[in-house]
């Protein structure tokens, strides 16, 4: 099978991270796992929608960027068992692509620039035997890849069309397992 991994919010807790930021930047807690919209600047009141960006300019925010729990090692692992793995993310500054990239180059060993697909419209991707994992709430909506499985978040409950919702890496694994043998 073919995979598309979403990066923020998929395999990187993107609201974990963001909200150390905010809290450093501003000493105002927000409980990540409480988030129900998925528009930062409606969980962050500080920020307006043009300073929302202004974290993913800044080349320390995915240097730490803490992983879903076994993420790396299920990936790892559908790699290993013959399935073709692609990294397709959204970025909003050059700045924040090149530090995924340097994320994923750092912590997956078969990661090479052709599986780095930076999209904005991650709705339009198809292919015949693809696997879809994401988070945003958007790129479910009119996606006519096979197979959707999303990653939950309180943001995204109300999402309709997935084949699979879950909500860690050993349940993807498995899903992913049940369908292709």
């Amino acid at each position: 099978m073919t995979l598309f991994i979403d990066v923020d919010g998929t395999i990187c807790n993107f609201l974990s991270q963001y909200a150390k930021f905010y809290m450093r930047d501003f000493g105002i807690h927000v409980n990540w796992n409480e988030i129900s919209d998925y528009n930062l600047e409606k969980n962050f009141l500080k920020l307006n929608k043009i300073d929302k960006y202004k974290y993913l300019r800044n080349s320390e925010f995915y240097k730490d960027i803490e992983f879903m729990p076994k993420a790396i090692d299920y990936i790892n692992l559908l790699h290993k068992e013959g399935h073709k793995i692609y990294f397709s993310t959204s970025c909003v500054t050059y700045e924040s692509m090149l530090a995924k990239f340097d994320l994923l180059q750092r912590n997956f060993k078969f990661f090479e620039i052709e599986k780095f697909l930076v999209l904005n419209r991650k709705n339009y991707l198809y292919v015949k035997d693809g696997i879809l994992i994401d988070d945003s709430p958007y790129v479910f909506e009119n996606s006519k890849m096979p197979i959707k499985i999303c990653l939950d978040w309180k943001y995204n409950r109300n999402v309709q069309n997935v084949n699979f919702r879950n909500s860690d890496w050993l349940e993807i694994y498995t899903y992913i397992q049940s369908i292709t043998y």
